[in-house]
C-alpha cells in the first residue's frame, strides 16, 4: 500500500494537478488553445527531441527494438479493436474508430511526462521514439482508416501533415548529432534545454485545457468498449507479448506503462477533420484521459512488483 500511495502522490498527482490547472483556467479565461498548441508542436517539442537524442546514452539497438515493436503493437491492437467491434456487432462506421482507439495512445503529452516521473528522465528517449512512431502511423495507416468514412474537410492529402510540423526533422537532427557525437555549443544547447524543459508542463496544461473544450453526447456501449480496449486490453496484451523478449526491465516497464495511456487526442482532431465518429471519439478521449491517472498508477504499481 505504501508503494501505491507513493506512486499516486509522486508520479500521477503532478500529472493531475497540471491537467487540472489547464482545465480550470480554460473554463474561466477561454484560452487561445491553437497558440499554445503551435508553441508546443513547433518549438518546445522539437527542442525537447533534439536535446534528448543528442544527449542520450541509449544504444541504437534499444531504439530499433522500440520502433519495430511499436509498429507491430499498433497493427495487432488495431486488428483486435476491429475484431472486437465485429464481435460486439458495432455499427460498421465505428469499426475504424475502435481499431484506432485500441492502437493509438496519447504517447506524447501524457506518456512522456509520466514515464519521466515514473522511471527517470534518462529513459524518456524511449517514449520519444514511441511517440514519433505513433505520429507516423496515425498520419498514414490511421488517416487511411478514417478516410474510408469521409473525405477530408479541406481535401488536403494526408501525407502533407507529416511535413507540416518540425517533429520528424527534429528526430532526424537529433539522431545525426548522436551518431556522429557532435557536441552542441552552449549558445545552442542551453536554449534547446530551456525550450525542451517547457514541454512537459505545457503539454499537460494543454491536455487539461483541451478537455475543457470537448463537447459530446453519445451512447455508453461503444464508449465502454473503446475504453476497455485502450485502458485494459492494450497494457495487458503488451505485457504478455513482451514476456518472450530478453530486454532491459526498465524498457519493458516503459512499454507497458505507455500502453496504458489514454486514447490519443490527435484522434479527436483527425476524426473532426474527416467527419468520422466525432462525438464518439471526443467522448472516448475525454473519459479515457479522466481515467488515465488511476490506470497509470495501477500500471506503474504492477510493473514495479514484477
Amino acid at each position: 500500500m505504501d508503494l501505491f500511495v507513493s506512486i499516486l502522490t509522486e508520479v500521477t498527482a503532478p500529472v493531475i494537478v497540471l491537467m487540472g490547472v489547464g482545465f480550470i483556467l480554460n473554463k474561466r479565461l477561454k484560452l487561445h488553445l491553437p497558440s499554445l498548441n503551435a508553441f508546443l508542436i513547433q518549438a518546445s517539442l522539437p527542442a525537447f527531441m533534439v536535446y534528448a537524442f543528442a544527449n542520450s546514452k541509449v544504444s541504437f539497438g534499444d531504439i530499433g527494438f522500440v520502433v519495430w515493436y511499436t509498429v507491430a503493437q499498433f497493427f495487432v491492437l488495431a486488428a483486435i479493436g476491429w475484431g472486437a467491434g465485429l464481435l460486439f456487432r458495432a455499427p460498421r462506421h465505428a469499426l475504424g474508430f475502435l481499431a484506432l482507439a485500441a492502437a493509438f495512445p496519447n504517447s506524447g503529452n501524457f506518456a512522456i511526462p509520466l514515464v519521466g516521473l515514473a522511471f527517470g528522465k534518462s529513459v524518456q528517449i524511449h517514449q520519444v521514439m514511441i511517440m514519433t512512431t505513433h505520429a507516423v502511423l496515425i498520419f498514414t495507416a490511421g488517416v487511411a482508416i478514417l478516410a474510408r468514412n469521409a473525405a477530408a474537410a479541406d481535401g488536403a492529402p494526408w501525407w502533407k501533415a507529416l511535413f507540416q510540423t518540425p517533429i520528424l526533422p527534429a528526430v532526424a537532427l537529433g539522431l545525426v548529432l548522436k551518431i556522429f557525437a557532435v557536441p552542441l555549443p552552449v549558445m545552442v544547447e542551453f536554449p534547446l534545454k530551456l525550450l525542451g524543459s517547457a514541454f512537459i508542463p505545457i503539454a499537460l496544461f494543454l491536455l487539461g485545457a483541451t478537455l475543457a473544450d470537448i463537447r459530446w453526447r453519445t451512447g455508453l456501449g461503444l464508449l465502454s468498449l473503446s475504453l476497455s480496449l485502450r485502458m485494459l486490453a492494450a497494457p495487458v496484451l503488451t505485457w504478455l507479448s513482451l514476456i518472450p523478449f530478453d530486454i532491459d526491465p526498465t524498457m519493458r516497464n516503459v512499454l507497458i506503462v505507455s500502453a496504458s495511456a489514454p486514447i490519443g487526442a490527435m484522434l479527436a482532431i483527425l476524426s473532426h477533420e474527416y467527419r468520422s465518429n466525432q462525438e464518439l471519439t471526443a467522448g472516448s478521449v475525454f473519459l479515457s484521459t479522466m481515467l488515465s491517472p488511476l490506470v497509470a498508477t495501477v500500471a506503474i504499481y504492477l510493473v514495479r512488483l514484477l
